[in-house]
Order: structure tokens, then sequence, then C-alpha cells
């Protein structure tokens, strides 16, 4: 029964991967679909267009491709309980319609943005006043992507520990409204992120599949171990465990989507952006066979 619940994910990656030079910001979106699909995958992250014709073109490019899409939610979210709440609401609504000229059913962001301000080591905010931001907004906008039956997913972003994010989706307490799991940010907020994926599966409605590498700092004075992103499978997250307890517990497990994200990698410095770029598509390549065969073998 796992196996056949594994066989239905759909595995896919996103922008990180690197494209050609003269791909623009607007033609990414559409580059990304051709390129998930040429690697045999099947689903990805877009950015939503600002017009209907592109919109139209991405739905059509994303069904002939066979490849779902997932986009970002609006930077207002989290003012849906503020003075910019009519602003913010518009802002929703408008993702959702262009959600549903994509065909598309989940919609994704996180809180802190890789900010401390915006996190939990903020010393100026208490975790709890955070939370209860994000709690606040996350009511309101789940009885808007619920009266239009789309997800909304909230990543673990460098922000919050996993008991802290459980505890804000029971707080909200709708179906609509759960994780964009991400299997290795758990170490951002020094967590174990093996333990992380075990709190957060059973509100996973989606995901980033990343591995991150323990290392020995090699400066001394420094805590002595620092992580850095890698190939899947080649870290010290268990991603063969964090499938399968997704499989076991997302309320979404069949056809969950699987996206490979590749962050924090340690480049040479003396690298040029050729070689950068050579190393990430390296990365991300090994990757995409690595989970391929994990969930499709």
């Amino acid at each position: 029964m796992m196996d056949d619940i594994k066989k239905s994910m759909r595995v896919g990656f996103m922008g990180f991967y690197p494209s050609p030079p003269e791909i623009t910001f607007e033609q990414k979106s559409e580059w990304m679909i051709n390129k998930v699909a040429e690697l045999g995958c099947n689903v990805t992250q877009v950015f939503l267009p600002p017009d209907d014709e592109k919109i139209n073109r991405l739905y059509e490019l994303s069904k002939s491709k066979g490849v779902e899409l997932e986009v970002g939610a609006p930077f207002t979210l989290w003012q849906l309980t503020g003075s910019n709440a009519a602003q913010a609401r518009q802002d929703l609504e408008r993702v959702i319609a262009g959600m549903k000229k994509l065909d598309c059913k989940i919609m994704r962001t996180g809180y802190g943005r890789l900010q401390i301000d915006t996190s939990r080591y903020n010393k100026n905010i208490p975790v709890w006043e955070h939370m209860k931001k994000l709690a606040d907004n996350l009511k309101e906008a789940a009885k808007i992507v619920e009266d239009h039956g789309v997800y909304l997913a909230i990543e673990n972003h460098c922000d919050f520990k996993a008991v802290e994010l459980a505890e804000i989706f029971d707080m909200v307490g709708s179906p609509n409204v759960g994780c964009a799991l991400d299997t290795a940010n758990g170490f951002t907020v020094f967590s174990d992120p093996n333990d992380d994926v075990k709190i957060l599966a059973p509100y996973a409605i989606t995901t980033h599949i990343k591995d991150m590498v323990v290392l020995k700092d090699p400066i001394g004075w420094r805590i002595p171990f620092y992580v850095v992103g890698c190939a899947l499978g080649e870290g010290h997250v268990d991603i063969p465990a964090a499938i399968d307890e997704l499989a076991k517990k997302s309320p979404h497990a069949k056809g969950l989507h699987l996206i490979i994200e590749v962050g924090w990698v340690e480049n040479d410095p003396e690298w040029d952006r050729a070689q950068i770029d050579a190393n990430m598509k390296s990365i991300f390549d090994r990757s995409i066979e690595y989970l391929k065969k994990l969930v499709w073998a």
C-alpha cells in the first residue's frame, strides 16, 4: 500500500536549477516546465504571471507536458488582520483567480524571509507573539482558501521549530492550511531535521525535499560544525525515512508534490559563474535521479 502511495507522488524541482544566461525572469517559468518534463519529472513551482495571456500560455504548456504547478502566495498574506487587510485580501483573491486559470491547487510561502527580525531569534518580539500573528492571519486566509477549494502551505522557513509550526496549524484548524515541509530547514533553527519531519508530516500539503551535510568548521573559533547544501542522499537528512513519514502521515500523501530544492551550497571561491552553475546543476541532477529511484522504482 505504501509503495503505491509513493509511486503516485509527483517528483520535480524548483527554480534554483540553473537556466541559461539568456533566459530572463519572465521566461523562467516556461523554461522550468520544459526542463522538468525533459528530465522525466512532473511538478514544479512557477511565478504567477501578471496577465491572463501569459497565465493561459503557462496552463497550455503545463498540460501538454504533464507537469503540475504550484505558485507563491502574495507577500501581503501576513497583513490580513492589519490596517492593510483589504489590499491583502484582494491580493490573495487575485492569486487564487490565477491558480484557477492554471488548474493549480497549491500556493506556498514562508514567514521568515531568511531574516532574524521575522524569526524566533528576534529578541524584541517574543516567539508567542510571532506565532499569534501567524495564526491570526492564517485563520483569515483559511476562510478564503476554503471557499475556493485551494490550499495554502507554509514552509518551515528558517523561522520556527517544527513544534511551534505544528501548534500554529492546530490553532488555525483548517484542512486547507498546512505545511510546505522542507526536509532540511530544521538545521537553521538548531533542530534535528529528521525529528522535524516526523512532527510536520501530518500537516504536509507539499514539500521541499532538501538534504544538507554537517561539516567541521575550519576557522576554529566558531561552533565546530556547520551545514551546507548537497545532493539528496549525500547529507545528514534521512531522505528515505522522510518519504516514508510523508507517505504514512500526510493527508495529501497520494500525489504529494516532492519538489527538490538545493540550498546553501559551498562553492570554491575561485569559481566563476559557469563553474558555480555547473556544480549546482550536477547536484540537482544527482538529486533528481536519486528521488525518482526512491519513490518510483
